[in-house]
Order: structure tokens, then sequence, then C-alpha cells
């Protein structure tokens, strides 16, 4: 077997000929590889024939056959939606990304741009003169910060290899939650990182 660098759902069912039957995902631009059996799939992954990093989800063999299989599919998926809170100094983002991250049961704490700052820097302000300054993005590891958030986003959006099951329960969303002051600020790749965006202002 060659390797499959490209492949973003592994597909296990008795009959792999169902999933070309439904026409589902084919809209996405996915590969997608069928496996008749789990087993199957654990010898890919041990044999490195599939890439894990590559791998957006796994779909399990949950399918009925008497036309509610469509509907049925999407409980194979994980969702990971990762959440960003930006807003000035003082406007209580923290503790409202706090309360939202326990409120939505995140699997891990809260991610604080707070974290990745490097050493101050001294800018020139019109009345105040030379000052320090901690809220500038020089003032930032952004690259380790980036790295941090791809890292999360491939842990928690695939369904781990070990716990296939040939019976799939629904696999309700996990919500990441990140604050930051210039979260927002830093690079078009950073931003569109976020599936949703809230800023704070103060009222």
């Amino acid at each position: 077997m060659s390797v499959y660098p490209q492949i973003s759902i592994i597909w296990v069912d008795s009959d792999p000929n169902i999933y070309r039957s439904t026409g589902l995902f084919q809209d996405q631009n996915w590969s997608v590889i069928c496996f008749n059996e789990t087993a199957d799939a654990l010898n890919a992954l041990r044999a490195k024939h599939l890439k894990l990093e590559n791998i957006k989800c796994v779909i399990t063999s949950m399918m009925e056959r008497d036309g509610r299989r469509e509907r049925e599919l999407m409980n194979g998926l994980q969702i990971v939606i990762l959440i960003g809170i930006a807003g000035p100094s003082g406007c209580g983002k923290t503790t409202y990304a706090k309360h939202l991250s326990q409120y939505l049961g995140s699997p891990i704490p809260l991610m604080s741009l707070d974290n990745f700052f490097t050493k101050p820097i001294y800018i020139d302000h019109p009345i105040l003169g030379r000052i320090k300054s901690l809220e500038q993005p020089e003032t930032l590891n952004i690259s380790g910060f980036m790295s941090s958030l791809h890292q999360i986003k491939r842990e928690w959006a695939r369904t781990p290899f070990d716990q296939l099951n040939p019976v799939a329960e629904k696999s309700n969303p996990i919500y990441i939650v990140v604050e930051g002051f210039l979260l927002f600020a830093l690079s078009n790749d950073v931003t569109s990182m976020f599936d949703i965006r809230i800023f704070l202002d103060f009222t």
C-alpha cells in the first residue's frame, strides 16, 4: 500500500461503497479513504501509510439501511470551535473568557496571549514621552503563539484511532477559548484561525 498524504477522512464500514452512494463531503474537496474493518485502518496507521496530522475525522460504521444514513453519518464527526476574545486592557475580557470556558466545558484551561509576552519595549508617547509598553506586537512571541494554536487544533480536532468503535455516538463540539488584547491585530493568519471572534469594549 502506498502512502496517502492528503487523506482527510477515514471511513470504516463493512461496505465502503455506501460512502460513494451518499455523495456526502464530495463538495468539500476532502479526500476520503474507505476501510472494511477498523483493524484495517489501525494497521494502515501503524504502518505509516496514513499521516495522522492530515486527518480531519474518523467515521465508523453507524449507518442504518433505512434511508437515514446521511443524517446518521454526521454522528462520527468531531468538531472543534476555537473562540477568540479580544478587547482593551481592563475591559473584563479575562474574567469573561474564564466564565465562558467553564460554561462551555472546555477540556483545557483558558489560553491567554499574555503567556506569550517576551519583554517590554519603549515607545515615544505624544504626552508622556518615552514610556515602557507591554501592548505592542513586538513584545509577543507570535510564532510560538501560532504553533500552540495549531497544536491544540491538531490534538482535539480528530477522533483518536484507539477509540474507533463500530457504533459511533454523536460528538459534542469541543470549545477552546483564547483571550488577548492584540488577538485580532497580530496577522490575518492568526485571526483566521478563530471560528468565533468576540471583541469586548467598555460601556
